[in-house]
C-alpha cells in the first residue's frame, strides 16, 4: 500500500496521517521522497517515539484529539508538537473537541503553524440528519455533536465559516488572522500555496464572501459567482 501511494505521488495524495509508533522508517522515507506530506495523528506515541521520527512529520492531524496528551512525566504527542518548530498543526475549533482555552494556548505556542480544519462528516451543513454510517459504524448526531452509541466523538459537523467565527468570538483571534488560519496557513502546510490560499494574480479564484454576522452570502469557484 505504501509503495502504491508513494508511486502515485502528491497529485493523488497530498497528506497522509500515520502513527509514529507503528511507522517503519523505510515507509516514511518513501513517502517523504515522493513529496507527500506526512501528518502525525491517531496515535498513542510517546514523546521519544515522535522525536525519533520527527524529520518525517511536517503536519499534525487535529491537535489534541486522538493523540497522547501532554503530561508532566510523559510529554506525549502534544508535547512533541509544542516543542518543535517544523510541524504545522490542524485544529478543530467547534467547542466540542476541546475547550476554547486550549485553542488559545495552542495558538500562543504555535503561532502561524496552527491552522483551522473541520474534520467534518455527513451532518455538516444539514439541519435534519439524526444519524449516519461511517466506515461501517453507526454515528448519532444531536446538538451539533457526532458521537458513537457509546458516546465517543466521531468527526464533527463544523463548517469552516463557523470555525472562523469561533476563532474570532471565542478564541479572541483577529478576523484577519482567523482567515489566514482557514486559507493561507493550511495551503502553506501542504505546499499548495503556489496556487491556493491567497488572493493574487495567477491563483485559483476560490473565494467566499460573508457578512459581519458570519453568514455566507456567496462563493466564487474558479471565478464563477454563486450567491445564496
Amino acid at each position: 500500500m505504501i509503495e502504491k501511494i508513494a508511486n502515485a505521488g502528491p497529485e493523488a495524495t497530498k497528506i497522509i496521517t500515520i502513527a509514529p509508533e507503528k511507522a517503519k522508517v523505510e515507509h516514511l522515507e518513501k513517502l517523504k521522497k515522493a513529496g507527500i506530506n506526512i501528518a502525525v495523528g491517531h496515535t498513542n506515541a510517546t514523546y521519544k517515539e515522535c522525536m525519533e521520527k520527527k524529520d518525517y512529520f511536517n503536519c499534525a492531524t487535529h491537535l489534541y484529539n486522538a493523540m497522547r496528551a501532554l503530561d508532566s512525566r510523559e510529554p506525549g504527542v502534544v508535547g512533541f508538537l509544542f516543542n518543535n518548530d517544523t510541524t504545522n498543526c490542524g485544529i478543530i475549533v467547534d467547542g466540542l473537541h476541546m475547550d476554547f482555552a486550549s485553542v488559545e494556548i495552542a495558538k500562543k505556542i504555535l503561532k502561524d503553524r496552527l491552522y483551522l480544519v473541520t474534520d467534518a462528516v455527513s451532518p455538516a451543513g444539514t439541519d435534519n440528519m439524526t444519524e449516519f454510517m461511517f466506515e461501517g459504524n453507526r454515528v448519532l448526531y444531536k446538538d451539533g455533536k457526532c458521537v458513537s452509541p457509546e458516546g465517543t466523538l466521531g468527526g464533527s459537523a463544523l463548517v469552516m465559516i463557523d470555525g472562523v467565527k469561533n476563532l474570532v468570538e471565542k478564541v479572541h483571534v483577529s478576523l484577519e488572522e482567523a482567515l489566514r488560519m482557514a486559507t493561507s496557513y493550511p495551503a502553506e502546510a501542504v505546499a499548495v500555496d503556489e496556487k491556493y490560499g491567497f488572493i493574487k494574480e495567477g491563483y485559483v479564484a476560490d473565494l467566499t464572501y460573508f457578512d459581519d454576522k458570519f453568514n455566507v452570502k456567496g462563493t466564487i469557484s474558479k471565478g464563477i459567482l454563486t450567491e445564496y
